[in-house]
């Protein structure tokens, strides 16, 4: 559901305009009317509010971001929901997201960048001292205020550190900045955090990202895989101590990255004043970190050891899904040992060589059979789904690994909310991904009847058409209506489950029955015949006369006057308006007054009471005049009817004189309509006031 501006939210905050959205949410820039402060409400997609996953996800970005209190990361002041809107009240940031001024200003600065990074990594750091882990650092979710300052923003999937989070199967985050961890489905905590720090210099210091694909996984298996593209190539100034942070915080190990953040922020502080990375290699010659480079000294030294062994001994988690790494680099001995060989110690190496190979052979053919055998999709039995509710089939299936379509249908034995079928019988064998359909009830078809009351039986009957219920005729001996009327109806008018029995009472008559004559005034021919059969009277003599009072086509008099007693078969007689006299004017020899008469005020009275079937109210204008030019001695009127759909149209013009003032119109109608009275001054139409008139109103 889209807020509109203007709409008030809990209460207190009062939407100004949209400002930003996401897959989960909509961000609104609000005013907090309490307090007097523009705030930023995030809002739940209506899409997500029936979903307990989304709903948990949600309050968790509130609990977290509420935990925290820093100046580099965005405040929240409220948590709630009202009805179906669930939101988060937030700081108001006003600039833009890192990623726009990516977009705009990369390759950055390297001191520029290191500023924004060092207040990136102050609000982590604060996050991580609450054992709260982010993850999901990327430019969309840091925010840069006008005056330089920078804000980290949307903590919805971030998880307590100390819980050993496990992504599992839906990896949270986004492809092109999670860790290898994430893309892994592997154990998470504050140096993933760090390692989309990385990412994120690397694509400020560059202007683009390292891994981009078309698929989600092929980026997932770069990150896991691949090498960072050289920066250099993208941008000559990066110096080498930044080079040198970002290779350090995005090492595929995460042993092997900075331990925590407060180290990588002392290290960018570092290299604001030391762009050569001379104190990453002081740090790295005392043991402080994995990255250093390799000396002469140790390579050698590898040299002579007389076996292999591998260089990486820091392995990526094991059985990581999905991922199969082979980063292991072997040396062997190329030179000859100075001095005598020894003949017993070589055959030794040579069968430990042997032994080792046929034991690498035996690992390696029981670790194929075992991934031919986990890759081997694996059967699973349909699960039973109706009678289920939706949400209930939605756990069963994902439960079970398998898809679920829903189609919904119209049901008349079912209640809505209930599956009613499935595809697969339950028992069936499926497998992990495999689609199930289902048909959800819509429950019973409902349609709308409407009141039927004083209409003949036939009139009925066609207003009904080819509804879907059966009509059930019941007569009615009642004295007190005439025959062929329907005096009753049972439903009444409303909605009604299709196929359902409508029972029409129709009454009988009788011959000394007396009723009321309807009233016509104002209706048009078709209407007034009508009414006068269902009243159970005979049409009479119809004429036609001019009216000023009656639009043409309309009933301007009858005989008897409404409401009078007739005995059933009376005649009604009418007469219909043929519209007002055409009055042929001379031309006016005097000049065009300067001034015309004004109305003093236009009112509308209450109507009379309303006729029989309660449908058309009627009322009166009555037309007073505030003054008159000297001479006139009378005032030529013309009275337009505007309802929302049409243009004006004339229903009333006449000669009238000024000693006739206040001038009565009638009106009718239902709904709202407007009325423009105009007086005729040198046969141009003067408009002096529009009337309103909601006709519901009346009476």
């Amino acid at each position: 559901m889209k807020l509109e501006s203007g709409q008030m939210v809990g209460g207190r905050y009062e939407i100004i305009d949209a400002i930003g959205s996401g897959g989960m949410a909509v961000v609104y820039r609000a005013l907090d009317t309490k307090l007097d402060r523009r705030v930023a409400l995030k809002v739940m997609r209506e899409e997500f509010a029936a979903d307990e996953e989304f709903i948990g996800r949600f309050n968790i970005e509130a609990q977290a971001a509420a935990s925290l209190s820093n100046s580099n990361i965005v405040n929240v002041y409220d948590v709630g929901h009202e009805g179906d809107v669930h939101y988060i009240v937030m700081e108001y940031v006003s600039g833009a997201t890192l990623k726009e001024l990516i977009k705009k200003k990369a390759p950055l600065d390297n001191n520029i960048m290191l500023g924004v990074m060092i207040q990136i990594a102050t609000g982590l750091s604060h996050a991580h001292q609450k054992q709260i882990v982010h993850r999901d650092i990327k430019p969309q979710n840091i925010l840069v205020t006008n005056d330089g300052g920078v804000k980290v923003t949307d903590f919805g999937i971030a998880r307590a550190s100390n819980t050993g989070t496990l992504t599992g199967g839906n990896t949270m985050g986004s492809v092109h900045y999670f860790s290898p961890e994430q893309a892994r489905g592997g154990f998470v905590d504050h140096k993933s955090d760090i390692y989309s720090l990385g990412i994120v210099m690397y694509e400020m210091m560059t202007g683009r990202l390292p891994f981009e694909g078309e698929a989600v996984v092929t980026v997932a298996l770069k990150h896991i895989n691949d090498p960072l593209p050289e920066m250099e190539d993208f941008n000559p100034n990066v110096s080498e101590s930044v080079r040198r942070i970002i290779l350090k915080a995005t090492e595929k190990p995460s042993s092997r990255r900075y331990q925590n953040v407060e180290e990588m922020i002392l290290d960018m502080k570092r290299a604001i004043s030391n762009p050569n990375g001379e104190f990453m290699d002081e740090s790295d010659a005392q043991g402080e970190s994995p990255t250093r480079p390799i000396s002469q000294d140790d390579q050698d030294e590898i040299r002579r050891i007389n076996r292999a062994r591998p260089v990486d001994e820091d392995e990526p988690e094991e059985n990581a899904p999905g991922v199969v790494e082979d980063d292991m680099d072997y040396e062997y001995e190329s030179e000859p040992d100075e001095g005598p060989r020894n003949k017993k110690a070589e055959r030794i190496t040579i069968a430990s060589a042997i032994l080792a190979a046929i034991i690498a052979i035996v690992l390696i053919t029981f670790a194929a059979r075992y991934i031919i055998e986990e890759r081997k999709p694996k059967p699973i039995p349909a699960p039973g789904l109706a009678g289920m509710s939706l949400d209930e089939a939605r756990a069963a299936v994902l439960e079970a690994q398998l898809t679920l379509f829903v189609e919904a249908s119209v049901h008349d034995e079912a209640d809505e909310g209930v599956i009613v079928s499935q595809s697969e019988p339950p028992g069936t064998t499926m497998y992990k991904g495999d689609t199930i359909h289902v048909t959800l009830s819509l429950g019973p078809k409902f349609i709308e009847i409407p009141s039927l009351v004083m209409l003949t039986l036939e009139e009925a009957l066609d207003l009904l058409g080819d509804l879907e219920i059966t009509v059930e005729e019941i007569p009615d001996e009642s004295e007190t209506r005439f025959a062929g009327v329907v005096i009753s109806q049972e439903p009444p008018a409303g909605m009604v489950q299709a196929g359902s029995v409508l029972k029409l009472y129709v009454s009988v008559g009788s011959e000394d029955a007396a009723g009321t004559v309807p009233f016509l005034l104002g209706k048009d021919e078709n209407e007034a015949q009508r009414l006068i059969r269902a009243a159970g009277y005979a049409v009479g003599l119809v004429s036609r006369e001019e009216s000023t009072t009656y639009p043409a086509g309309s009933v301007c008099r009858q005989s008897p006057d409404p409401g009078d007693p007739a005995e059933q078969g009376a005649q009604i007689s009418y007469t219909v308006s043929s519209g007002a006299p055409v009055i042929e004017r001379p031309p006016d020899p005097t000049p065009e007054p300067t001034t015309a008469p004004t109305p003093t005020s236009v009112y509308v009275e209450p109507p009379p009471v309303p006729p029989p079937n309660g449908l058309v109210q009627y009322g009166y204008i009555n037309i007073y005049l505030w003054e008159v030019p000297s001479g006139t001695v009378s005032v030529h009127m013309k009275i337009y009817e505007v309802s929302e759909d049409n243009p004006p149209k004339l229903i009333g013009e006449n000669n009238v004189a000024v000693a006739d003032f206040p001038y009565e119109f009638p009106v009718s109608g239902t709904g709202f309509k407007e009325y423009h009275v105009c007086s005729v001054e040198n046969g141009a139409d003067v408009l002096k006031v529009k009337i309103p008139v909601n006709f519901d109103d009346q009476g």
